[in-house]
């Protein structure tokens, strides 16, 4: 087996988040540095799974459940995090639309001064989305979702982004045509 997983048939959720985003959230809080996290690919071949995470059991958390734990727990730990203001963004994109899934209404950035607010946040957002029935993929959604968490501390800014993009996305670019509709 690789550093991948290869060889299992498939990557855990903390296999990704240490390989892909954990270096990237340190950044965030040590030099306010910005990074986004773009899950691409076919129709159930697990996007919204490498960054939502399962349900049924904690350590099938995806990438933004483990970035929330890291943000809030390096708060707790470090002194020089006391500062550090946490904001929240969760909107989709469907059918040429956006709407924010934290209120219903237009694009707005909501507070997440602990941890638990911050996972209330993800959690309300996430029932709002709009889910297809596909034959393939029943939990499926022909929706784009960007959850951007916006740290502040001391006049340094840094995003962290995160976009499930749908698989009609994906389908178009490999077939060479780009759109967000």
């Amino acid at each position: 087996m690789d550093r991948w997983g290869r060889g299992r048939g498939m990557l855990s959720p903390d296999m990704v988040f240490q390989e892909v985003a954990k270096d990237a959230v340190a950044a965030a809080l040590d030099e306010a540095s910005s990074a986004a996290f773009v899950a691409l690919g076919a129709a159930g071949g697990g996007k919204s799974y490498a960054i939502m995470g399962g349900a049924r059991h904690f350590a099938d958390r995806g990438l933004i459940p483990r970035t929330l734990t890291m943000l809030f727990e390096a708060k707790k730990a470090r002194s020089d995090l006391a500062d550090l203001e946490v904001e929240i963004s969760f909107f989709e994109i469907y059918k040429g639309r956006a709407s924010d899934l934290l209120t219903g209404g237009a694009l707005q950035r909501r507070s997440a001064p602990e941890e638990s607010v911050a996972y209330k946040l993800l959690c309300d957002g996430d029932a709002r989305r709009k889910l297809e029935d596909r034959p393939f993929s029943p939990d499926s959604s022909s929706s784009h979702v960007v959850f951007a968490l916006h740290l502040r501390r001391s006049g340094r800014d840094a995003d962290l982004v995160f976009l499930d993009l749908a698989a009609e996305l994906a389908e178009a670019v490999a077939a060479g045509v780009g759109f967000l509709g």
